[in-house]
């Protein structure tokens, strides 16, 4: 930034000019002279006393017209500063692939450019012609599918349409280009060579080059021709895209060919320790594009300021870089990314409205284009939290296999640190089916991983962990309504259909039948030995009229030593939450339903992966009515303390509060498998044992989920000795004892004399998997941001050709000079003074 320059100017504001009030000043000045002699005519000439009248009264005038003229002094600064190169970065999970261009050479050529390091003895021209070649190549091909568009018209008769003179200059134009710069190239191989089969190599690829350059020629001949005649012989045109197809094909043939021969130039002299430093070296997109922005601050210094704003999402990064456009200059913004997230109609609009003010969007793509890197992962896993001991469990796993010929990948199932199943994987994107069986009840962490002997590209996405509650025998279900609801026959089909559970339809409708009570299977338990047998009774309505009084009793203290109930009370009176003593409050207005922000469990998963739940969950319609428990538990949904899902502890059991009316009218619009996964899960919930075994305490939910938050409940004592797991902010909703889950693997931690362990579940989106980089995106955007595109190898010529002259800033201050209280007390001071020094000349009395 240059040296601010200030300059100083007065203006009038007032009804009197400043031009006007001059000559005003000089008329009353001059009539205020005549005045004062006449009033002291006796005196021969003014003394002191005069001369300090005169100026009073010409003081006196001067600051009357000072206030009908309200000056502002105005204070202008400008100055000179460098407009910033904006260098924007989208954050997505795929940059933490790491990225090796599909072959050494082409990873040693973007280091060497990155870094303005050469390696040691090595001769990057074939590397240089493959790259020329390759964009020959895409060119091209452009220009064949334009030119087989223009050709359909002309095939009917029609005559050729307005845009195949341009189509025609810029393939002579793309050929003479091409040609020109292989020209240059050639003479750049390296002239000796160790071997004599490199020397073969070398003169059969340079041969096939100049047979290009031969073939550009006629290309560039036949184009003129067909630009000349096509009118009159429009079967040229038919020809000239057969030879456009034919020039693109061994355009194709020969950059392979050449970054072959690169690979060969760079085995025979570049030394074998600095091969293998570099295949050592490890670099992820995100790296790449740090040595990138390095690169340009080094070949942008003194021309421009460099700034950097990391968002996540392109459409984010480009609202900021509009933003900031405004409050500070910029020359350029440039866009590093891998492309493997499509352009959305926002980003397009907000790259226009960018290169509209004068702000050229150009991108950057990190990364191969279309080259897919080796990867496995684990992208969706079907597992039931429940499973009955000695009988078989049934997984299904979603893999993306993507690996070179000789690296096979297997799928392992452990269970407690121990292996369960192993199985081989196919190649490409596949579902694999395991089966396994745990015969010891309880609680056990079970992890599904995809391993493939060493390191992907993308390491994280290749595990899958669940805690599985292992039972006896099937639990028992027991599902009573006191009327024949649509919810009532949800619930029970959804539950019949589960296998790991035995269910109980018990209907209560008086129209139909009596409910029966006793111990028998069928009737509603009326002792204390049917209600052991039970594991999970849903409440669904109000309370039937024929349950006797002591029944009720029973259930009461049964629900008192810790039988968990599912609650979806009714607006019918007498209602199951007065029974329980759980009373609840209506909601006014429709409800809309959605997962926590900081929880996530099985509840919640209703797609594939988080963005494909939450999509399920925003297309749900909302609730029309909604009951909430008035003492607040552990909310399952948004909402807090209005969560119509909740979680209430009371005395060793557990109370399932379901407070939406009716699930059934959420299954309109297509939602029916997605509200049958959440029936499923609210069932799975209440079956499993929500306390830990031998200590009382509720882990909620009982699997970690990386980055979301792990209540305990039931307990006063704050944990120790965490890992993998930090103490969080209390929201003001019960529990208060919060933990945020940052261990990627494992986390643990003592409470009560017992050590929790548990496997890390990592939520995994789209981003994780979609991995292969795609210019398409980028170059759409730099169109719409009339900028320029490349990759990593031309970010040296995009820096060059940034545009960045210094950019003339100003700032203006003004001040009101008359404003303020000063100028009344003044003059009344002027004025006082004047009138004492008549009295003292003997004029006043």
């Amino acid at each position: 930034m240059s040296r601010a320059q200030i300059s100083y100017d007065m203006v009038t504001t007032g009804w009197l000019s400043g031009w006007a009030a001059i000559p005003l000043f000089a008329a009353l000045g001059l009539f205020v002279c005549f005045q004062l002699v006449r009033e002291l005519r006796r005196r021969r000439r003014l003394d002191f006393l005069g001369r300090c009248l005169l100026l009073l009264r010409l003081a006196i005038i001067g600051l009357c017209l000072w206030l009908l003229c309200q000056p502002l002094l105005v204070a202008s600064s400008t100055w000179n500063v460098r407009p910033e190169l904006l260098v924007l970065v989208p954050d997505r999970s795929s940059l933490d692939a790491r990225e090796d261009f599909n072959s050494p050479a082409q990873k040693s050529d973007v280091l060497e450019v990155l870094e303005s390091r050469p390696i040691e003895n090595r001769n990057r021209a074939a590397s240089s012609v493959a790259r020329t070649l390759a964009h020959l190549e895409r060119d091209l091909a452009g220009s064949a599918e334009r030119l087989r568009q223009e050709a359909g018209p002309i095939e009917s008769g029609l005559p050729p349409g307005i845009h195949l003179p341009s189509v025609l200059d810029g393939l002579a134009r793309h050929a003479g280009l091409a040609r020109k710069e292989l020209a240059r190239q050639q003479p750049l191989f390296p002239e000796s060579l160790p071997n004599e089969t490199l020397e073969k190599e070398k003169a059969e690829r340079v041969r096939g080059l100049q047979l290009l350059s031969s073939a550009l020629d006629t290309l560039a001949q036949e184009t003129a021709l067909a630009r000349q005649e096509v009118a009159s012989h429009p079967d040229l045109l038919e020809k000239l895209i057969g030879r456009v197809q034919e020039t693109q094909s061994e355009s194709g043939r020969l950059a392979a060919a050449c970054q072959a021969l690169q690979a060969a130039f760079d085995e025979a002299l570049v030394p074998l320790r600095v091969r293998e430093d570099g295949a050592r070296r490890r670099l992820t997109r995100r790296d790449l594009a740090g040595l990138a922005i390095d690169r340009i601050r080094t070949d942008g210094a003194g021309r421009f300021g460099l700034a950097r704003e990391d968002a996540v999402g392109l459409e984010n990064a480009l609202r900021r870089a509009v933003a900031r456009q405004i409050i500070s200059p910029l020359a350029a913004v440039l866009v590093l990314s891998d492309g493997t997230a499509g352009l959305t109609p926002s980003a397009r609009q907000l790259a226009a409205t960018l290169a509209e003010a004068g702000v050229a969007v150009h991108s950057v793509l990190i990364g191969n284009d279309g080259a897919d890197p080796e990867d496995a992962g684990l992208m969706a896993a079907e597992l039931a939290g429940i499973a009955i001991a000695g009988r078989k469990i049934a997984a299904r796993a979603l893999l993306k296999v993507h690996l070179k010929e000789n690296r096979p990948a297997r799928l392992v199932a452990r269970v407690d640190g121990r292996n369960l199943a192993d199985m081989p994987t196919g190649r490409g994107i596949h579902v694999v089916e395991l089966q396994f069986q745990l015969d010891k009840p309880g609680r056990h962490a079970i992890t599904l991983e995809v391993e493939s002997g060493e390191a992907d590209a993308f390491p994280g996405n290749e595990r899958f962990a669940a805690v599985v509650d292992v039972f006896p025998s099937r639990p028992r279900v027991l599902i009573l309504s006191d009327r024949l609801s649509r919810d009532f026959v949800l619930f029970r089909e959804v539950a019949q259909s589960l296998p790991y559970l035995q269910a109980e339809g018990l209907l209560a409708d008086p129209a139909l039948k009596t409910l029966e009570t006793g111990d028998k299977p069928g009737q509603f338990p009326a002792g204390d030995d049917a209600w052991k047998n039970v594991s999970l009774l849903v409440l669904l309505g109000g309370v039937p009229r024929d349950i006797p009084g002591p029944v009720l009793a029973g259930l009461k203290a049964a629900v008192g030593r810790g039988l968990p109930v599912l609650l979806q009370p009714g607006g019918r009176t007498p209602s199951w939450s007065d029974v329980l003593e759980v009373p609840g409050k209506d909601l006014p207005g429709p409800r809309l339903l959605s997962p926590r922000p900081d929880l996530w469990s099985p509840l919640h998963a209703l797609g594939r992966d988080e963005a494909d739940s939450l999509e399920r969950w925003h297309r749900l319609p909302a609730s029309a009515s909604v009951r909430v428990p008035a003492e607040s538990g552990i909310p399952l949904l948004d909402g807090g303390i209005e969560a119509p899902i909740q979680v209430i502890r009371r005395g060793q059991s557990t109370l399932l509060f379901c407070g939406i009316d009716s699930l059934c009218d959420l299954r309109q619009g297509g939602n029916t498998e997605a509200v049958n996964r959440i029936v499923a899960s609210l069932l799975e919930f209440g079956v499993r044992p929500w306390s830990e075994p031998a200590s009382g305490i509720t882990v909620f939910p009982p699997q970690p989920i990386l980055g979301r938050h792990l209540l305990l409940a039931g307990t006063a004592e704050p944990p120790a000795a965490l890992e993998g797991l930090q103490p969080a902010e209390a929201s003001g909703v019960p529990p208060a004892l919060r933990l945020l889950v940052t261990g990627e693997n494992e986390v643990s931690f003592q409470i009560g004399g017992q050590t929790f362990r548990r496997p890390v579940h990592r939520l995994l989106g789209p981003s994780d998997f979609q991995l292969t980089p795609r210019a398409q995106p980028l170059e759409e955007l730099a169109r719409a941001g009339k900028g320029r595109t490349g990759d990593l190898m031309d970010v040296p010529d995009l820096v060059a050709a940034v545009e960045a002259a210094p950019v003339s800033l100003s700032h203006s201050e003004t001040w009101r000079l008359w404003a303020g209280s000063w100028p009344l007390p003044l003059l009344l001071l002027l004025v006082s003074t004047e009138y004492l020094l008549r009295r003292r000349a003997g004029r006043v009395m």
